[in-house]
């Protein structure tokens, strides 16, 4: 199994996430699947529901291969 997530490289006001919390989030995903696939930055852009603001943002992605008992694992920690 493998899945993908994007973490952010700034905070919703803007401020920049810092390096190393990014860190230890892609440490902790090495611990606990056994390793991690950091992709390098990624920009997108999202639409808000509430007020339809078009965010335009930079991302990690970061993709981890796991067994597939693992899933649900993976599933709870995005929460």
């Amino acid at each position: 199994m493998k899945f993908t997530t994007l973490l952010p490289m700034r905070f919703n006001d803007g401020r920049e996430v810092p390096a190393d919390q990014i860190s230890r989030i892609l440490d902790e995903l090495a611990l606990q699947f056994s390793g991690c696939s950091d992709e390098g930055i990624t920009k997108g852009q999202w639409l808000d529901p509430k007020d339809r603001t078009l965010y335009r943002d930079e991302s990690r992605r970061v993709s981890v291969s796991c067994d597939n008992r693992l899933l649900l694992e993976a599933a709870a920690g995005s929460g």
